[in-house]
C-alpha cells in the first residue's frame, strides 16, 4: 500500500500541535506541586524552540537549543543587576534578529550563531521578568528537560523528515524531466520553442534538491550522505548548464547547418546520452531492478572523426566560418554531457 505523502510544512505543524498538547497534559499531570501554570509554560516554550530544528540533525540541534536555554536560565539566576541585564539582553536580541534578517533568515540553519544568540537573549529576557523568587531553579531545569524531550521525540517519531527519500524522489523527477527535454531535441517534429519548457517546468524540483543539499551541510549530518548529496547536486547543475548551452546552439540552427554525416553522428551520441539519462532516472525511481548500461564510446570516436572532416584542425582557421565554431561547441557539449553521465553512473552503488 502506498504511503500518504504529507507536505513538509504540514508535517511540522502537526508535530508541533501534538507536542504542545503533550506538553500541556504533562505539565498539568501533577508532576509539579507549585507554580503549575508557570512551569507548564516553560515546557511549552522549550517544545516550541526545540521543534524549530531542520532536517538531518534534529537530535543534535534539539540538544544544542536545550543547552542554550539552560545557560540562559542559569545566567538569569546568577545576575544581580536585573534591569541592566534586561537592557543588554534586549539589545542583543534586537541586533541578532536584525543581523539574521539582513543575511536572509530562510537560508540560515537553526544552529547558526545568530539564532543561538536570539534564543539565549529571548530566554534570558523571559527569565528575568517572570522568574519568581520562590521558584526553585531545578523545577525550571526539569521543565526544560521535559519540553526538550517532547520536542526531540516528536521530531524523530512523528512523520520524520526522510532526507534520503526526499532527495531520491526529487532527483528522479528532475532526471525524468531532463530525459523528456533530450527526447524533444532528438524528435525532429517537436517545435524548438517547446524544447526549453521541459527544463523550466522542473524548477521547483531543482529548488528541492538544492534545499536538500543545503540541509546536508548541517553540523552532525552523516558525512557520507553529505558528500553524495553535494556530488549529485553539483553534477545535475552542470548537466543543466550543458543542456542550456545546447539549446542556445540549436536556436542558432546549428543542426540544420550541419553536414548530414556530422548531424547523424551528433544525434547518435545524443541518443546514447539519453539512454544513460533514462538509466539514471530509472535507478532513482526503482533501485531494486537497476542494471548499469554499458557504452563503449565508439559513437564519441565516430563523432570526432566526422567533425575532423568538416572543421579545420588549426584553431586559426576556425574564424573562416562561424559555423565551424558552433559545430565544435555542439560536439564539445555532447562529450561533456557524456562525461557527466558517466560520472553519475559510476558513483551509483
Amino acid at each position: 500500500m502506498k504511503s500518504i505523502s504529507i507536505n513538509k510544512d504540514l508535517r511540522q505543524g502537526l508535530r508541533l500541535c501534538i507536542a504542545i498538547i503533550a506538553a500541556v497534559l504533562i505539565g498539568h499531570s501533577g508532576i509539579f506541586t507549585h507554580h503549575v501554570v508557570l512551569l507548564s509554560t516553560w515546557i511549552i516554550l522549550a517544545v516550541l524552540l526545540v521543534n524549530q530544528t531542520t532536517a538531518g540533525t534534529p537530535l543534535r540541534q534539539g540538544i544544542l537549543i536545550y543547552t542554550v536555554m539552560l545557560a540562559a536560565v542559569l545566567s538569569a539566576s546568577l545576575l544581580n543587576e536585573k534591569y541592566l541585564a534586561l537592557i543588554v539582553s534586549s539589545l542583543c536580541f534586537m541586533l541578532a534578529a536584525y543581523g539574521a534578517y539582513l543575511i536572509n533568515l530562510k537560508k540560515l540553519p537553526v544552529n547558526h550563531p545568530l539564532f543561538l544568540v536570539i534564543y539565549f537573549s529571548l530566554i534570558l529576557i523571559i527569565s528575568l521578568q517572570i522568574m519568581p523568587v520562590n521558584l526553585l531553579l531545578h523545577d525550571i531545569m526539569l521543565a526544560l528537560i521535559i519540553g526538550a524531550g517532547i520536542g526531540i521525540i516528536s521530531h524523530l517519531c512523528l512523520w520524520p523528515d526522510s532526507t534520503e527519500n526526499n532527495f531520491r524522489q526529487s532527483m528522479a523527477i528532475i532526471l525524468q524531466g531532463l530525459s523528456k527535454y533530450v527526447h524533444s531535441l532528438i524528435d525532429e517534429n517537436s517545435a524548438k520553442k517547446k524544447h526549453i519548457l521541459y527544463l523550466l517546468q522542473e524548477g521547483n524540483q531543482i529548488e528541492t534538491v538544492l534545499d536538500s543539499r543545503q540541509s546536508a551541510y548541517e553540523i552532525g549530518f552523516n558525512r557520507r550522505l553529505r558528500s553524495g548529496y553535494r556530488f549529485f547536486a553539483l553534477q545535475i547543475g552542470r548537466l543543466l548548464e550543458i543542456l542550456f548551452a545546447m539549446e542556445y546552439l540549436i536556436s542558432k540552427d546549428v543542426i540544420a547547418k550541419m553536414p548530414d554525416d556530422l548531424a547523424e553522428k551528433s544525434f547518435a551520441v545524443l541518443r546514447t546520452n539519453n539512454e544513460l539519462l533514462d538509466a539514471l532516472s530509472h535507478y532513482f525511481r526503482d533501485q531494486a531492478s537497476f542494471a548499469k548500461p554499458s557504452e563503449s564510446g565508439d559513437d564519441i570516436a565516430a563523432l570526432d572523426q566526422a567533425l575532423a572532416t568538416v572543421v579545420p584542425n588549426q584553431l586559426a582557421l576556425l574564424d573562416i566560418s562561424p559555423d565551424y565554431v558552433m559545430y565544435a561547441d555542439f560536439a564539445r557539449e555532447l562529450k561533456d554531457m557524456r562525461e557527466v553521465l558517466r560520472g553519475l553512473l559510476n558513483a551509483l552503488p
